[in-house]
């Protein structure tokens, strides 16, 4: 790791994505410092800044639909390469208190696009916006039924 680029990192992870990246697609690539707690227990992050909001979408909406692992990398480890969002730390917060809240209330999706997080009961519903604290109250609400008739017609 201390000799190894980012940049070249960076374009080889989204190669095997099957993304179509160039070094001048690329602002800024480095790694992020460890905790002191996790000092020698974590790889520290790849922080990487594209030029184009686009690419940045595409190379999100790929992660899961192409993952990469350490492997295919030539690293010795195994696992896959893991792609979020770099989110200050009270989004992150936000985040895992909805993660937390998914779960008590048997939603599926908690996710973030565009530094704003979304949570959804499963893949076809409407995404509801988490933006503060309050908001988790709209993951606990009961669901309302959509198409249930109102009156039971008698023959």
């Amino acid at each position: 790791m201390d000799n190894e680029n980012p940049e070249d990192l960076i374009l080889s992870i989204t190669s095997k994505m099957g993304l179509n990246v160039k070094p001048d697609d690329i602002s800024a690539a480095y790694r992020l410092p460890v905790k002191k707690e996790k000092q020698g227990k974590a790889t520290p992050r790849l922080y990487v800044k594209f030029t184009k909001r686009k690419l940045k979408r595409a190379v999100y909406a790929n992660r899961t639909k192409k993952p990469v692992t350490h492997q295919q990398l030539g690293f010795s480890s195994s696992g896959k390469i893991f792609i979020h969002e770099h989110l200050t730390k009270e989004l992150s917060d936000l985040y895992f208190k909805a993660k937390d809240k998914i779960k008590e209330a048997s939603y599926k999706y908690v996710r973030t696009q565009d530094l704003k997080i979304y949570v959804r009961y499963n893949g076809s519903a409407k995404r509801i916006p988490i933006t503060c604290e309050a908001d988790l109250c709209k993951i606990t609400e009961p669901r309302q039924l959509k198409s249930t008739p109102k009156t039971l017609h008698s023959g």
